[in-house]
């Protein structure tokens, strides 16, 4: 009977020494959920604040006022549009030029310029600036 006592006895000590662990490791587990809980709601809040700064920041008529002020944008020149029709289409000859100007004709030998010449045109030092393309719409429904 002393010995049935005795491993009952210990049995109970292995048992309630395993309930203690398991609660402390409930009450860690639980204090790390509250911190988690917190910092996403301090997540949150901060990400509204974000969001209001942006709004704030991002609104068209401050946009507008920073575009006036630091950038040289001027409305399109109806002499800047062009048809598809008037692009200069890709010549396979050509390495690494987008554009190149398309022969309607084959070249008759005078006032002749070779293909790679005539890509492009470099203003002279005295030329005319021209206006810049604005990025958007000033008048967009806002």
């Amino acid at each position: 009977m002393k010995h049935i006592s005795l491993i009952t006895f210990l049995i109970l000590l292995v048992v309630s020494y395993g309930f203690y662990q398991l609660q402390y490791e409930v009450e860690l587990r639980q204090d790390r959920v509250a911190k988690l809980e917190n910092q996403i709601a301090q997540d949150k809040a901060d990400i509204k604040v974000l969001e209001a700064e942006w709004a704030l920041l991002s609104r068209p008529k401050r946009l507008q006022q920073l575009s006036d002020r630091f950038l040289e944008l001027a409305p399109i020149d109806p002499s800047q549009i062009r048809s598809v029709d008037e692009l200069a289409m890709r010549e396979e000859h050509l390495e690494g030029a987008a554009f190149a100007p398309r022969q309607e004709k084959a070249p008759t030998g005078e006032d002749e310029t070779p293909p790679a010449l005539a890509v492009a045109e470099v203003p002279s030092v005295g030329a005319e600036r021209l206006p810049l393309v604005p990025v958007f719409n000033r008048g967009a429904g806002q």
